[in-house]
């Protein structure tokens, strides 16, 4: 990962550490080292658990296994950086069985910041924390949001991200990131008539479509979708049923307007819609990597 790992620092002090394992060896071993180290340790088994957990705890470090189910460690430290370009950095480090060039060039483009192997040894652990976590304050190699974050009481946010676009174009061209665009516009309507139909009648099955939403829209910088889809992704099976319409509502009038400014975006790049053949498959494969 092009990593030092030679420089020395003073101890640090007690850190959140979270650790995304679905290996209960390499899970228990982690947290045996962190613990006796001083630090506290959060632990989960997959990756959209794990996300959630990076949403609302202020980490100062992760340990990710790249090959987490649900939502990979690459998947999942690419949506990551997006969604939190305007909050503290936080280091991520990859643990794998193997590092190839290949596999650390993949995990480097992803965002994150060292690889560790396992099995996972002290000495190793704790050098690169030491090297990648400083005591004087929190990273901040984050994008700084000149504003702040928006309350419910400010002017709306705008309807897609145009950093997130951007960096879509530097990972896979103009056709790429234009494709995305355009699937988005395919996907959303039904998606959203799904979820509407499965969310009536209570089926669990509606936690895929909100996973499944929350995905894209955080692929092409829509945020207000995302930020909807993750708060009701912790909502309980049984109760999705009462989501008020109100809720629904709110949903499909943001899609509207994403969907709005998509539109304009293709229409004033290439002065048609059209419609991706294979969209949907490389938008699952590469979520978004915001630098």
């Amino acid at each position: 990962m092009g990593t030092a790992l030679s420089r020395k620092a003073a101890p640090l002090r007690q850190l959140l550490i979270l650790v995304a394992s679905d290996k209960m060896t390499s899970q228990s071993v982690a947290t045996e080292i962190l613990e006796r180290a001083g630090h506290s340790v959060m632990t989960f088994g997959d990756g959209d658990r794990a996300l959630d957990a990076l949403e609302v705890n202020e980490f100062d470090l992760v340990l990710m296994d790249v090959n987490l189910p649900v939502a990979n460690g690459i998947e999942l430290t690419k949506l990551y950086r997006f969604i939190s370009l305007d909050q503290p950095y936080v280091p991520i480090v990859a643990v794998m069985g193997a590092a190839t060039e290949e596999e650390k060039r993949h995990c480097k483009d992803a965002g994150m910041d060292a690889c560790i192997t396992t099995p996972i040894e002290r000495h190793q652990l704790l050098e690169i924390i030491t090297t990648l976590v400083h005591d004087d304050s929190r990273n901040q190699r984050s994008v700084p949001n000149a504003g702040g974050r928006a309350d419910h009481c400010s002017a709306p946010a705008a309807a897609i991200d145009l950093r997130a676009l951007s960096a879509l174009e530097s990972l896979g061209g103009r056709e790429f990131a234009d494709q995305l665009a355009a699937q988005f516009l395919d996907d959303a309507s039904e998606i959203l008539h799904d979820l509407t139909e499965e969310m009536a009648s209570g089926d669990a099955t509606a936690f895929s479509k909100l996973y499944i939403l929350r995905n894209s829209s955080a692929n092409i910088g829509a945020r207000g979708i995302y930020d909807m889809c993750s708060a009701w992704s912790q909502v309980a099976p049984e109760t999705l049923a009462v989501l008020s319409e109100t809720e629904l509502e709110r949903l499909r009038e943001e899609c509207g307007r994403v969907c709005i400014a998509l539109r304009e975006r293709l229409l004033a790049r290439n002065g048609t819609i059209g419609h991706s053949v294979n969209a949907r498959d490389r938008l699952l494969v590469h979520p978004v990597h915001m630098a």
